[in-house]
């Protein structure tokens, strides 16, 4: 009978035993928490720089942002403006000269983008009060010719292309920190020229 009693222990043990959850590393469910999840129909050309995202932490950010050593992150928000590197002095009675290409200025506030410094998607901080605002102006027709053949050297043709620059912006790291990430957003569209190899080779 004794025996019997403590197989039934064992038994109930075993059960409780194999049945409790194995819980996951509390490591592991932080280290990703703030991981984007992309929405692919507001992000911008191939780089990553998107206007949504399926789940934006609003409120995890708001906290954060209003701790105190995190508010001199925004005391110079990054702001580009189309083909401006540095200011140009104003000259009177000048002529703005025109772009060769046809061009379209876009604003946005980008809620989610790929970190070249760290190689992660992060979530950019676009709240409230913390405002992040990209201006671009991109190619209503890239690779469209920008001058005409017969107006150019014999040999060379020129076309429109999208030019990208690298800006810094607030983001939320993966772990919750917040600090600057590198991003690579629209610049501008230029007029390139090149050597059309085919084109001389028909000539001949």
């Amino acid at each position: 009978m004794k025996s019997q009693s403590i197989y039934f222990v064992i038994s109930v043990f075993m059960c409780c035993t194999l049945a409790t959850p194995i819980k996951e590393p509390k490591l592991l469910k932080t280290k990703n928490r703030f991981k984007p999840k992309f929405n692919p129909s507001s992000c911008t050309f191939s780089l990553g720089i998107c206007n949504r995202t399926d789940a934006y932490p609003i409120n995890a950010i708001q906290r954060l942002v209003k701790r105190k050593k995190n508010l001199q992150l925004f005391s110079k928000v990054s702001l580009i403006e189309p083909a401006s590197d540095f200011p140009l002095p104003q000259v009177r009675n000048t002529i703005e000269p025109d772009n060769l290409c046809r061009t379209q200025t876009v604003t946005i506030l980008p809620k989610v983008g790929y970190d070249l410094q760290s190689g992660e998607h992060r979530f950019i901080i676009n709240i409230k009060d913390y405002v992040q605002t990209v201006v671009y102006e991109t190619c209503v027709k890239p690779d469209e010719e920008c001058i005409g053949a017969d107006s150019f050297p014999f040999g060379f043709r020129t076309l429109c292309k999208q030019k990208n620059n690298i800006v810094r912006l607030v983001s939320l790291t993966s772990k919750g920190n917040i600090e600057y990430g590198k991003f690579m957003v629209p610049s501008t569209c230029i007029c390139s020229y090149y050597r059309d190899i085919n084109n001389e080779l028909s000539a001949f």
